[in-house]
């Protein structure tokens, strides 16, 4: 039977993964591996009962029929209990045929991993094109709507949808790197920064390097743009390369946020004087007592904190945006207003601090600005509306 099959699959894959721990580190991995496996055995479990019950419905429904046909006197009663059981006859073979739809008809939560993810206790893997093109997170239902055929493996090929994307819970180990600058050294190829700037992991530079089906299979070379993702309890070894760019196009895209930077650079006394002389006029009150996290422009971190030197009452973190999401998560507890900066930001980083702030209910807005007095006139406004 099909739930039998499932049920030996399982028991290989256990047997397998057993046979592989060796120390406790290996075990408490195990554990946590073996759990969705132990709920889907509790589910077939469920499902083989109703299978069960199903044929004895079936057969107890065949002896009250042949009653039927000896006996000369149906009471009201007897009509009444042929009629009940009738009705569990029809019961029973729809949940059996459900039974034998699995999983069709079924929803399963999905896992985002360094590379593609995978539905939780079906085990079914979804290719990394389908998880960027339908931008799936961890946490999403996704419903099995029907079997197209197999793989070459033998494992059928499955049809599905997004049912429910409210239900989204990130990974907080699980990081993304956007538009990853490539550089060699010899034949091996890693990322160190991004067209942000440097590459940080809970505020610290970290290098990833990239594996060698990912250069083959992407053409990865050196000066490429890619994206990617890793783990940040294993930085070194995790990265998996997801995506690599058109890098006309990034050309393209860059050239705007270079003449900003290259006319502060050439015009820096104008710019600095006119930025100090704003902030000279700011009442800074308001401010006072209030934890600001900005989110995004890099390449402003170094002219902001200059600009604050003397600025007590205005107490403000700023981040990149490519800091691990355990990070950005505990810094946005901390804050009492945050300002998620259009201009050098991720989609996925964007998403994210939105997503916790709702969670955590802490005001946040977007902001345009580049320059610190904008950006302060924006938490200004934010906190204008915040109640008393």
């Amino acid at each position: 039977m099909y739930l039998d099959d499932i049920f030996k699959k399982i028991k290989e894959q256990v047997t397998l993964e057993i046979s592989s721990v060796q120390n406790t580190d290996d075990f408490m991995k195990f554990c946590e591996w073996l759990e969705p496996h132990r709920i889907m055995i509790e589910q077939i479990n469920i499902l083989g009962s109703i299978s069960t019950c199903s044929s004895a419905s079936t057969k107890f429904g065949k002896e009250v029929q042949q009653l039927e046909s000896n006996s000369q006197i149906i009471t009201e009663n007897e009509t009444n209990i042929d009629f009940t059981e009738e009705v569990l006859v029809d019961e029973g073979v729809e949940d059996l045929e459900e039974v034998q739809n699995y999983p069709v008809g079924f929803e399963f939560s999905f896992s985002k991993r360094a590379y593609g993810g995978i539905l939780d206790h079906l085990q079914y893997v979804i290719p990394e094109e389908l998880v960027r093109k339908l931008q799936l997170e961890s946490g999403y239902k996704i419903k099995i709507i029907g079997k197209s055929g197999h793989f070459q493996n033998g494992e059928p090929r499955y049809n599905f949808k997004v049912s429910d994307v409210s239900t989204r819970c990130d990974n907080e180990l699980l990081c993304e790197i956007e538009q990853g600058i490539v550089e060699s050294n010899g034949n091996s190829f890693f990322i160190t920064k991004t067209i942000h700037g440097e590459h940080l992991v809970e505020g610290k530079p970290a290098k990833c390097n990239i594996v060698h089906k990912d250069v083959v299979r992407l053409g990865i070379q050196e000066g490429d743009i890619i994206n990617g993702r890793f783990y940040s309890n294993n930085i070194t070894k995790s990265f998996r390369a997801t995506y690599k760019y058109d890098t006309d196009y990034i050309k393209q895209s860059k050239s705007i946020e270079e003449m900003r930077l290259a006319h502060r650079k050439n015009n820096k006394d104008d710019t600095e004087s006119l930025g100090l002389a704003m902030m000279d006029r700011i009442d800074t009150a308001p401010y006072r007592n209030k934890q600001i996290l900005l989110i995004g422009l890099a390449s402003r971190m170094t002219d902001f904190k200059e600009m604050l030197k003397g600025k007590e009452d205005v107490s403000l973190e700023h981040m990149t945006g490519d800091e691990t999401k355990s990070f950005i998560r505990s810094q946005i507890s901390k804050a009492d207003i945050v300002l998620l900066s259009t201009q050098e930001n991720s989609h996925d980083t964007t998403k994210y601090v939105a997503s916790v702030c709702n969670e955590l209910d802490v005001p946040f807005r977007s902001s345009h600005a580049d320059g610190l007095f904008s950006i302060l006139l924006d938490t200004k406004e934010l906190l204008d509306k915040q109640p008393i």
